[in-house]
């Protein structure tokens, strides 16, 4: 079997593009979307070829395996008289050894991939967080090691070398209503009042460590981001960063007075603007 066949991939296909086109076969073929027999033994082919060229050292001891059968094609024949060669008792022992070791069956090697759901809060402090295995013979519990910083879809690897058995746990975030987490940091909803964007506030914000001031600009937009640097997750590269939605929270209820004030704000903003809408 070709595992670069199997995830319909080039031989020199990087990283990324494994990681991408394993992601797509696997949703395509988990027994839970499609429970044929057919498409169990299919996952578990994708699932082995992605444990085999995610990992860079598999993946080099298999190209070195897969090499010789592609330097095997017919060459053009040079117009060259061949050197007969003797008959050499060392050159036979060896060829019968290579052969006697191809005709050994290697021992399965079982591999199972699953998907682990984490907090956001245990994605950015990272853990060990123990889960279910649920698999057709039993139910396992298995410990599984969260780093700090983990982002959603990362893969982390169990294997036990007594039962050459793998397992591929893809990470998944729950939602959660103000906090998320991408690659650039650590992003945070922060409501504000339509006064303070408008006019410009400083505001007390929580943090990985102790509450700091954040100072909102006048006329600031819903969406706008505020970067804070060195707040973040601490990581072998150093402290990231941290960064605050600003999100405008109207009130549920105004007054006449109030609704007022807000029809003629925004009269006098549309009658500012360069071209102005009425």
């Amino acid at each position: 079997m070709n595992h670069y066949k199997t995830l319909g991939l080039h031989p020199r296909a990087t990283p990324d593009e494994i990681r991408r086109a394993y992601r797509i076969l696997a949703r395509r073929y988990h027994p839970d979307v499609n429970p044929e027999n057919a498409s169990k033994n299919k996952f578990q082919q994708i699932a082995q070829a992605y444990a085999i060229l995610s990992d860079p050292d598999k993946r080099r001891e298999y190209d070195k395996q897969i090499k010789p059968n592609e330097q095997q094609r017919p060459r053009p024949k040079r117009p060259s008289r061949p050197t007969p060669k003797k008959p050499n008792l060392l050159d036979g022992l060896k060829s019968l050894f290579v052969k006697t070791a191809q005709s050994i069956p290697t021992p399965t090697h079982k591999v199972s991939v699953i998907e682990v759901s984490i907090s956001i809060e245990e994605a950015i402090k990272g853990g060990v967080k123990t889960v279910d295995f649920v698999e057709p013979e039993a139910t396992r519990r298995i410990s599984v090691t969260i780093p700090k910083g983990a982002r959603d879809g990362e893969i982390v690897r169990l294997s036990s070398r007594s039962a050459r058995e793998e397992i591929i746990c893809v990470l998944r975030h729950m939602p959660h209503p103000v906090l998320s987490l991408e690659r650039r940091g650590i992003i945070v909803k922060l409501p504000v009042t339509l006064n303070e964007a408008v006019a410009g506030a400083k505001i007390t914000v929580p943090t990985l460590d102790d509450p700091i001031t954040l100072s909102i600009p006048p006329l600031c937009q819903s969406g706008t981001e505020l970067r804070v640097k060195g707040k973040g997750i601490e990581t072998s590269r150093g402290r990231g960063d941290l960064f605050y939605q600003v999100l405008i929270q109207l009130p549920e209820e105004v007054s006449l007075g109030v609704q007022s004030a807000i029809e003629s704000l925004s009269y006098n903003l549309k009658r500012s603007l360069p071209n102005p809408l009425v």
